[in-house]
């Protein structure tokens, strides 16, 4: 964080490239993920969700290694910093730091918005969308990047913070049964993460509880309530 804020304290070529470094980092690191992932399970029409999770469990595990390989030779002020920021916090969050995440989810959302017809002509399926005319590879493969790009530059600036884009779409479609608001599902979702915030700043006095602790508990149970729902549905 202190190098992605230090465009900010200095000056020059060299801290635009340090505030830059972090995103492109974290980018590079999610693209190479997602490719790993589709090298496994493909992209045709013939891909399975089941090969798709596996892989993605797979790749999850193999870069969770190297990530701890690198913390156990790091110092121990990098390992409790890194520590930190895993846990997300939007702690040092300020204004400066909104350029980059502002400019990138606003573009994308416009890319997502103009896409929408094909979007969801492939969530009725592979086979339905490519018989409607969607290049169902060239779709997939493009929405997955764009999707690591807002993913990456968002943990680059505040850590991870699980569990916020599963539970916030399946409400939404809870509350809006066959519509796929997704102007509604960001706002939602923005809300949701500020009174977020606001319990963590109050839980505990004198300091603050990340932010990924909170939404990694409300989303578990969120989700054991679902499994358990559609258990007794079926």
């Amino acid at each position: 964080m202190a190098a992605y804020s230090g465009i900010f304290s200095g000056s020059g070529a060299l801290s635009g490239l340090l505030w830059f470094s972090l995103p492109l980092g974290a980018f590079i690191g999610a693209s190479l993920s997602v490719l790993i992932v589709l090298a496994l399970s493909g992209l045709g029409l013939n891909s399975q969700v089941e090969r798709m999770l596996l892989s993605g469990v797979a790749t999850s595990f193999m870069f969770g290694a190297l990530t701890s390989l690198l913390l156990y030779f790091a110092s121990p002020q990098a390992t409790a910093s890194v520590l930190f920021w895993s846990l997300g916090s939007f702690a040092k969050a300020s204004w400066s730091l909104l350029i980059l995440p502002t400019l990138v989810v606003g573009v994308s959302l416009l890319i997502i918005l103009g896409m929408k017809r094909q979007i969801m002509a492939l969530q009725a399926g592979d086979e339905t969308a490519h018989t409607l005319g969607v290049n169902v590879p060239k779709l997939r493969l493009s929405m997955l990047l764009l999707c690591s790009l807002i993913t990456a530059v968002l943990v680059a600036t505040c850590g991870g913070i699980g569990f916020v884009g599963l539970m916030i779409p399946h409400t939404v479609r809870m509350l809006f049964p066959g519509r796929q608001p997704i102007l509604l599902t960001a706002l939602v979702g923005g809300l949701f993460m500020v009174w977020i915030d606001v319990l963590a700043r109050c839980l505990l006095g004198n300091q603050e509880l990340p932010v990924g602790i909170i939404t990694a508990a409300i989303g578990s149970l969120f989700f054991l309530l679902i499994l358990r729902r559609r258990r007794v549905v079926g």
